[in-house]
C-alpha cells in the first residue's frame, strides 16, 4: 500500500472532527449530497440538522453561483492525486429566511467508510469583506496623506526615512488586523480554562480600553467588576465543566473604571483529541440598546400619561376583540371607575356591546383586521355600561400594526355623543311639532269659523230672508237693500266656510285622503276656472292621520304655487300606491322656475315664497323625500311618503270619528 495513499475515514471520527470545528463543515457524497453536517452549519444558515441531511450542498449556495460549485465539485473528484482543490472559493450562501451574506468555501476529498466523499468547509466572510472595505478606505486616507507631505519630504531623507518606515509599518498592521479580524463591532477574547487570556482583538480594545500586550496572559477576571467575581467563577466553573453559556447579560469594566453593558456568548473549545483546553468569549456592547429601552420606557410612560388625561375614549383590541388598553375616559363612561384591571383581557362585544348592535360591530371589526378596509373607519355605535344603560360613541377606528406591518388588533378613539344626539334629535322633531301646533290651531279656528261665525251668519242669512218677505210689497228699494244684504251675507257664509275647510278639512278625518282632495280639487275648479285631473285609484287605503294630512298640504301647496306662479290652465293631481310607499304627483304646464332656484337648504326663490320650504318640512315630517323638477315644459312636485305594508286604520281610530254636524265644504 502506498505511503501516499489516504486512509479511509470512519464516520465516528469524522462526525466528532466535524463537531470540533468551529466553522461550518459539510459532508457530502459525489452527487453533492450532505450526509453530515455540524451543529455551526445549522446555525449559521438557520436550519435544523435533520433538514439539512439529505438535501445537496448547492441548495446552500445562491442560485446564480450554483453552476460554479458543481464545476469545482466534478474537479476535486476528477483528480485523485491533489489531496485538496479550489481552497478559497468565494460564493454567496442563502440561509432559511433567504438572506444572502457572503462565504468562502473549501473542498477536501476524503475517503470515508461509505466510499470517496468531500469535506465542505463553509466559513461566514461577511466580516472580512466589511473588514477590506475599511481597509481600502484606511488605505485611501493614507495614499492621500502621503500625497499631501510627499512636498515636505525633501527637507531630510533622515525624515524621508522615517515616513517610509511608518508607511511600511502601518501597511503591516493593517494586514494583521485583516487577517485576525472577524467582527468590526464585537469583542473576541481567547482564555484558558483557568481564565488567562490568550487573544484580545482590536473591538475588545475599544469596548474594554485594554491593548492586546496589557490583556495577553493576565486573568480575563481583570474586566469583571468586584461585586461580580462570585457570579463570573459559577460561569467559569461552568465551562469547565463542557457547559455552554449564551447570550448572558453581565456588566464588564473598563481600564477608566466603566461600567459596560454586555451580552456575553461563552463556548468551551476542544482540541482535536476532544479535550477541553479552554474557552472562547463573544462580547456585544449593548450600551446603546439600554439606552433605547431607556428611551422607550420613557415615552411608553408619557404616552400613558398622555392616554390618561385625553377626554377621549381610547380603546385597543387584539384581533380576537379582547380589550388590550382602555384609558381612563373609557373606564369612566363604561361605569368601571379610574381603573381598567375589571375589564382587561375581557372580549368587547359579548362583554360592552348590545345584542342588537354586536352582529354589525363584529364585521365590522372583521373587515378591519383583515385587511379588506383601508383607513380609518368612522361609526356611532351604543355601548352598554356595568349598570346597564347604554350610551352612544362616535367610534373613529384604524388597523393597529406591529414593526413588520402585520396587523394586530385595532385602534380606536371614541367620544361619547349621547347627550348630542338627543339634542339633535330634539331638534330635528322641532320643525315637526311646529307643523302640529299649527295644524292643531288651525284645526280650532277651522272649528271656531264653522260652529259659531258661520252659523251666526246663516242665521243672518235668515233673518234678511224673512225681512226681504215681509217688506216686498210695502218699499221696492227697502226690498233691494234687503236682496243685496242677504246676498253679501251668503258670501260671506261661503267664503267663511271656504276657509274653515282650508284650515282644516274635516273629511280628511272623516273619509279619509282621497274624498278630502276630490272636495278641494273641485272647489278649487270652481272658483278659479283652472283645470285639474284628479288620479286616484278607485280603493285608496287610509293611513295614519301625520301621512294623510302630510299628504294633503303637499298637494294644497302646490296648487297654490300653480295657481300663483304657473299660469297654466291646467294641472294634474296623482296618487299612486307602491308596495312600501304613497306616491304624490304634481304636474302642471306652466312656465316653471330656473333651475337652482331652490337652494340646498330647501328655501325657494323669492316669486314663489315658503311654498317649497313647507312642503319639504311635511315630507320630513313623515320621514318621506320631496323632489321637484322644473323646466319650459313645466313643473312636476313628486313626494315619496313611506308607509307600512298594512291600513294604520287602528293606530289612529281616534280621527276617524262621525261627527253630526255637516261638512262646510258641502255647504260651499
Amino acid at each position: 500500500m502506498s505511503p501516499y495513499r489516504q486512509r479511509p475515514v470512519t464516520s465516528t471520527s469524522l462526525r466528532a472532527l466535524l463537531e470540533a470545528v468551529p466553522e461550518a463543515m459539510l459532508l457530502a457524497d459525489k452527487t453533492g449530497r450532505i450526509v453530515l453536517a455540524n451543529d455551526q452549519t445549522a446555525k449559521q444558515f438557520g436550519y435544523q440538522r435533520r433538514e439539512l441531511l439529505a438535501w445537496k450542498a448547492e441548495n446552500l449556495i445562491v442560485r446564480r453561483l450554483r453552476h460554479e460549485y458543481r464545476r469545482h465539485l466534478r474537479d476535486c473528484f476528477a483528480n485523485p492525486r491533489k489531496k485538496s482543490l479550489h481552497s478559497g472559493m468565494t460564493l454567496f450562501g442563502l440561509r432559511k429566511s433567504g438572506a444572502q451574506f457572503p462565504i468562502e468555501i473549501s473542498l477536501r476529498r476524503v475517503n470515508a467508510r461509505p466510499g470517496v466523499m468531500v469535506v465542505l468547509a463553509i466559513r461566514d466572510v461577511t466580516d472580512h469583506v466589511r473588514a477590506d472595505e475599511v481597509l481600502r478606505e484606511a488605505r485611501d486616507r493614507l495614499d492621500e496623506r502621503i500625497k499631501e507631505r510627499t512636498s515636505e519630504l525633501h527637507y531630510a531623507n533622515r525624515k524621508l526615512q522615517r515616513e517610509i518606515l511608518a508607511r511600511r509599518r502601518s501597511e503591516e498592521h493593517l494586514r494583521f488586523i485583516r487577517d485576525i479580524v472577524k467582527s468590526s463591532d464585537v469583542a473576541i477574547i481567547g482564555r484558558k480554562l483557568d481564565g488567562t487570556v490568550l487573544s484580545w482583538n482590536p473591538a475588545a480594545r475599544r469596548m474594554f480600553g485594554y491593548s492586546a500586550k496589557e490583556m495577553i496572559g493576565r486573568s480575563i477576571l481583570t474586566i469583571v467588576p468586584p461585586e461580580r467575581l462570585a457570579q463570573s467563577r459559577k460561569l467559569m466553573a461552568a465551562i469547565q465543566r463542557g457547559e455552554r453559556l449564551e447570550h448572558i447579560e453581565v456588566a464588564a469594566r473598563r481600564k477608566d473604571g466603566k461600567r459596560v453593558p454586555m451580552v456575553v456568548t461563552v463556548s468551551p473549545v476542544w482540541n482535536a483529541e476532544g479535550k477541553l483546553v479552554g474557552a472562547s468569549v463573544i462580547a456585544r456592547d449593548i450600551t446603546q440598546r439600554k439606552r433605547a429601552d431607556a428611551r422607550i420606557r420613557y415615552e411608553r410612560d408619557r404616552a400613558e400619561r398622555y392616554l390618561e388625561i385625553a377626554e377621549v375614549v381610547i380603546l385597543v383590541l387584539d384581533r380576537r376583540g379582547r380589550i388590550t388598553l382602555l384609558n381612563r375616559k373609557g373606564c369612566q363612561v363604561l361605569g368601571s371607575g379610574k381603573s381598567e384591571c375589571d375589564l382587561l383581557h375581557r372580549n368587547w362585544f359579548t362583554g360592552n356591546v348590545p345584542r342588537r348592535a354586536r352582529r354589525a360591530m363584529k364585521e365590522a371589526f372583521q373587515q378591519l383586521v383583515s385587511g379588506k378596509v383601508k383607513g380609518p373607519q368612522y361609526h356611532e355605535s351604543p355601548v352598554m355600561t356595568k349598570f346597564g344603560e347604554e350610551r352612544l360613541i362616535a367610534w373613529h377606528c384604524s388597523a393597529l400594526k406591529d414593526e413588520s406591518g402585520q396587523i394586530i388588533g385595532t385602534l380606536s378613539s371614541g367620544e361619547d355623543v349621547t347627550e348630542r344626539r338627543a339634542a339633535e334629535e330634539a331638534l330635528r322633531q322641532l320643525p315637526g311639532r311646529l307643523l302640529h301646533a299649527r295644524d292643531e290651531e288651525r284645526r280650532r279656528i277651522a272649528r271656531e269659523l264653522h260652529d259659531s261665525t258661520a252659523q251666526r251668519l246663516a242665521l243672518l242669512i235668515t233673518q234678511l230672508g224673512r225681512a226681504q218677505r215681509l217688506g216686498a210689497q210695502s218699499n221696492g228699494d227697502k226690498n233691494r237693500l234687503l236682496r243685496e244684504a242677504r246676498a253679501a251675507a251668503g258670501q260671506a257664509l261661503r267664503e267663511v266656510r271656504s276657509l274653515s275647510y282650508l284650515l282644516h278639512p274635516p273629511l280628511l278625518e272623516e273619509m279619509g285622503l282621497a274624498s278630502a282632495l276630490r272636495v278641494y280639487v273641485g272647489s278649487l275648479q270652481k272658483q278659479d276656472g283652472i283645470r285639474i285631473d284628479l288620479d286616484i285609484p278607485r280603493r285608496l287605503e287610509r293611513y295614519s292621520r301625520n301621512i294623510e294630512l302630510s299628504a294633503f298640504r303637499i298637494v294644497q301647496e302646490a296648487l297654490g304655487n300653480v295657481l300663483r306662479h304657473s299660469r297654466s290652465a291646467r294641472a294634474r293631481v296623482q296618487l299612486t300606491r307602491e308596495p312600501d310607499a304613497l306616491v304624490v304627483k304634481v304636474i302642471d304646464h306652466g312656465r316653471g322656475f330656473a333651475r337652482g332656484a331652490a337652494g340646498p337648504s330647501g328655501a325657494a326663490p323669492h316669486r314663489i315664497g315658503m311654498g317649497l320650504a313647507g312642503m319639504r318640512e311635511r315630507a320630513n315630517l313623515v320621514n318621506g323625500r320631496l323632489v321637484i323638477r322644473s323646466g319650459k315644459a313645466g313643473t312636476t312636485v313628486t313626494a315619496v311618503i313611506p308607509v307600512s305594508g298594512k291600513t294604520r286604520e287602528e293606530e289612529n281610530t281616534h280621527t276617524l270619528r262621525r261627527r253630526s254636524r255637516r261638512s262646510p265644504a258641502r255647504h260651499s
